[in-house]
Parts: C-alpha cells; structure tokens; sequence
C-alpha cells in the first residue's frame, strides 16, 4: 500500500475536489468542444455539483474528427506532445483514436498498478486478465508490474 492509499477521506476528497477544477479549468482553457458543450456551466464547478454536467457521448466526439483534425475537437494537448496513440478496429464505422502524452500514460499506469496492487497482485506475478482491453489498456498498465 502506498501513501496515496493512506490519505484520511476528508483530505482525499479536498485533494480530488482540487484536481477536479484543475481539470475543468483545462479542458475549457484548451478544448473547443468542451468550451461550447460546458458554456453556461460555472468554470468553479466541484466535485459535489458534477453530476450537473452533462455526459459526453462518443457520437459527439467522432463528429468533430475530420482528416485535418484526427483527434476530434476535444483533444487538449499540442499533438507534438503525444507519445502513444490507440486505435479502435472501427468494425462498427471509422476507428476512434486514444491520444496519451506521457502524463496520461503515467497516470494510466499508475491508476492501473495500483487497482492490480489493490486486488492481491505483487511485481513479478503473472495474471490472465479476461476482460476486453486487450494491448490497449491492459498492456499499457501491466508495463509497470512486469518489470
């Protein structure tokens, strides 16, 4: 267990309620879609008031996706900065794409190590994850406990 696991509920909640308007204020500060799918929401929005949000559906996010603009109009990074791009196969219609700088793929990891770690699984144990994520995500997370 790590220090993060420790953290008393009240200042859990302060630090998640913190990252959350970090977060909110990023994505209308850099994303297009965001701004205009969030306009008329208070930019201070917390983590007690987010179930007013509305929900994003992935109809939404393809249709601002075009040949100049792969990644659709939600996407908040320079893409100069990204360093793994997913793909779905698009058996449905087109692919959709997954862009990860290296702070997503490190939080991605991470949140995945911990959720193995939670659930008895140390480094060096091997595991047959049977749920559908195959290299995707599954792959990204298990870099962390193979090694």
């Amino acid at each position: 267990m790590t220090d993060a696991e420790r953290v008393p509920w009240a200042e859990q909640l302060a630090l998640d309620d913190a990252s959350f308007r970090q977060q909110l204020a990023y994505l209308l500060e850099r994303s297009p879609f965001y701004r205009e799918k969030l306009a008329g929401f208070d930019a201070n929005i917390g983590l007690d008031e987010i179930a007013q949000l509305p929900l994003t559906e992935k109809p939404e996010v393809k249709a601002t996706c075009t040949p100049a603009r792969p990644f659709g109009a939600h996407l908040c990074s320079e893409p100069s900065k990204l360093v793994r791009i997913y793909s779905t196969s698009g058996t449905t219609g087109t692919p959709s794409y997954i862009p990860l700088t290296q702070s997503d793929l490190d939080n991605w990891v991470t949140g995945s190590a911990r959720s193995y770690a939670a659930s008895g699984l140390t480094r060096g144990e091997r595991v047959l994850t049977t749920y559908n994520a195959g290299p995707f995500v599954a792959g990204a997370a298990l870099e962390l406990i193979s090694d």
